[in-house]
Formats: structure tokens, sequence, C-alpha cells
């Protein structure tokens, strides 16, 4: 019987790793377009049911009054439409935007960096050691000066 991952048999199928790179460079090129132009259909759908909600408003507040409950409802279900609206103007400019060519290297970090600077080196290990505790390498400690 074949399995949804094995070609056949019991032995799952080998995929290269230059074959996955492709498919995931390819696919993710169009991920970020493809996900603008849905928005943007998103985008029609909440306008076009903003003008829905503001007529039904409008009509509902001509024959039951401005005060009724039903009107004050539809007038939260508009602020929450528009809301709405707007998160998907910015989730579409930023799915629009375009990735930088070539991203920040970030710093390089090497074991003397992350201990404190007061920590002075050790003339007979190179190493940073704490003035309190002394040397890594188990050496006396470093005299205080006065």
């Amino acid at each position: 019987m074949k399995s949804c991952c094995t070609q056949s048999g019991s032995e799952p199928r080998k995929i290269p790793t230059a074959e996955v790179g492709r498919t995931l460079q390819t696919k993710i090129d169009g991920a970020d377009a493809a996900r603008a132009a849905q928005l943007g259909g998103l985008q029609r759908v909440r306008q076009t049911k903003g003008a829905m909600l503001a007529r039904e408003q409008a009509r509902l507040s001509n024959t039951l009054g401005p005060k009724h409950p039903q009107v004050a409802a539809l007038t939260q279900k508009i602020a929450v439409n528009q809301n709405l609206a707007a998160q998907v103007v910015r989730a579409q400019s930023r799915a629009q935007a375009s990735a930088p060519r070539r991203w920040p290297r970030p710093p390089k970090r090497n074991a003397t960096s992350r201990r404190p600077r007061s920590w002075r080196t050790s003339r007979s290990c190179g190493r940073s050691c704490s003035p309190v505790r002394g040397c890594s390498r188990r050496t006396p400690p470093i005299p205080r000066r006065r």
C-alpha cells in the first residue's frame, strides 16, 4: 500500500536539499504578491460591507429612531468594520513593501565582549578575568591597585 510520503513500499522518499531550496525560493518569492492581492480583495469586501451597513443604519434610524438598540448595534458594527478595514490596509502595505537586498550582519561576539570593561586582562593567561574571582585558569587573583 502506498503512503503519502513514499513513492512505493515502506522506504521514505529522499529529496535533495537543492530541490527543497529551489522550491522554497520560488514559493517565497511569490508569497508577498499573492498575499497583497488577497488583502486587496478583502479590502474591497470591507468597503462594500461598510457601505451596506451605513445604508442600513440610515434606513433604521429613519424608521425606528436614532436611539433604538438596533441602530446602536449597527453603529458599533460600522466602527468594528472601519477598524478592520484600516488593519487590512496596513497589512496590505506591509505585504507590498520590498525586502532589503542584503540583511545586516549581526555584530561579532567573542568571549571578551560579554564581560564588563572593569575586568582586566591577566598578563599570564591573556583572558579577561574577574578582579574578585581571579583568573578563569585557576591562577592567583590579580592584586588591586590602591
